[in-house]
């Protein structure tokens, strides 16, 4: 009994450091809603092509990105997982949006080749080259904000004049 109850505080220790570390990386914000609508802003070119990064431990190590089947959008595939990977899929559909002044990438997932109903955000900073992405927090109601795609957006809005808005800075370098 004596060697039972060790274990379960084991695996209890155990699932708590696994809970704590994911808090402490990171993630992206995951939403059952799109911070805007599909399509709505311009596709920027100098975001198609391979990409990696050499920041440590990150959830996507290699991306390739290509001009979607849908106008304005991006056909992106995670073509080398990192050990932080949480998405069903490596297959996403994404869109550039601008709001507040930022500019965000959205992706969908694509799971089995049916779009889903989970999304997934980043700010971005794009130059020919170099694309820098950031988690983005939501500091004022949370998850349970959102409740709609005007919700979300307002969030964003409102999380945006925290000076902590923007997180988990990763660098990416064109492959080719």
């Amino acid at each position: 009994m004596i060697a039972k109850t060790n274990i379960m505080k084991t695996l209890h220790v155990l699932f708590l450091l696994a809970a704590g570390l994911l808090l402490l990386t990171g993630c992206p914000v995951n939403t059952d809603y799109p911070l805007a609508p599909k399509g709505t802003t311009r596709l920027d070119k100098k975001l198609i092509g391979a990409w990696t990064t050499d920041a440590e431990e990150p959830a996507v190590k290699t991306v390739n990105i290509e001009k979607g089947m849908v106008d304005n959008t991006y056909k992106i595939t995670v073509t080398e997982r990192g050990p932080m990977y949480a998405p069903e899929t490596d297959d996403f559909t994404g869109w550039l949006t601008e709001l507040g002044g930022k500019t965000f990438l959205v992706l969908q997932s694509v799971l089995e080749g049916t779009p889903q109903e989970a999304y997934f955000l980043y700010h971005v900073d794009i130059e020919k080259n170099t694309i820098t992405t950031h988690d983005c927090k939501m500091l004022v109601g949370g998850m349970d904000a959102v409740v709609s795609t005007e919700t979300f957006q307002q969030e964003i809005l409102a999380s945006m004049k925290k000076s902590d808005f923007l997180d988990e800075e990763i660098v990416w370098k064109r492959v080719k």
